[in-house]
């Protein structure tokens, strides 16, 4: 069976999951996709400005100069930084604090567009923890429409991605105790753990979670050994 034909039969094995997914992605884009660029916080100038010297700083190999911020905020400064180079040659309008708002919108644009990504991402991650659907859509639906996490999705800043990151590596830990401490999710929770780390220092958090993840599948499957050494007895 070639690779086309086992991606149509997961297609078809899961269509339901994926319209479900592809319409929590749509309530989750729109909100945070509409009237950007009309506003500007304090915060996003400078990350613009650290993102656009971070790209070029990139281009001309001058990889110490790639060093912006100590958050360290790399996620942000490459989405960012790539959305300015992108308008920069669609616009034809070099990067400046005179011409900073030609490119506020592609900067924030950027950030949503990867925080709404999360969303259905949540809902998938969801369904592999709970049997049933109504969980993992409400769930999904609370983040996706949260007045809070969209005005912060909206933003050319480093916190939205930090709580998208760490919630989707927090969700792949505990998937991955569940299956029996399965490889592909031990791999998916370091991904993600890391994109949280490189997004901002709080997620070190994910260390000692990690741990106590481990241990309380430990304690929980010595509770399940126990129970049958019990009955045999």
């Amino acid at each position: 069976m070639g690779n086309l034909d086992r991606l149509k039969l997961f297609i078809k094995a899961h269509r339901t999951d994926i319209l479900v997914g592809v319409g929590i992605f749509v309530l989750a884009l729109l909100p945070r996709a509409i009237d950007l660029g009309v506003f500007l916080t304090a915060d996003e100038k400078n990350w613009m400005g650290r993102s656009f010297e971070f790209i070029r700083a990139f281009k001309d190999v001058r990889l110490n100069d790639m060093l912006q911020t100590t958050h360290p905020g790399v996620t942000a400064l490459w989405m960012i930084g790539v959305a300015i180079t992108a308008k920069m040659f669609l616009a034809g309008v070099p990067f400046s604090f005179q011409t900073l708002p030609v490119f506020v919108t592609a900067a924030q644009f950027s950030v949503a567009l990867a925080n709404a990504l999360v969303v259905p991402v949540v809902y998938f991650f969801l369904r592999k923890l709970f049997s049933g659907r109504t969980l993992p859509v409400v769930a999904s639906l609370l983040i996706a429409l949260n007045p809070f996490i969209i005005g912060y999705s909206r933003v050319a800043h480093v916190d939205a991605l930090l709580m998208s990151f760490l919630f989707l590596a927090v969700l792949a830990t505990i998937i991955y105790g569940k299956t029996g401490f399965s490889r592909r999710w031990l791999v998916v929770s370091a991904v993600f753990s890391a994109l949280a780390m490189l997004t901002k220092a709080p997620a070190v958090f994910m260390i000692p979670f990690f741990w106590l993840v481990m241990l309380a599948q430990a304690l929980f499957l010595q509770t399940i050994f126990s129970q049958k050494d019990t009955v045999i007895v």
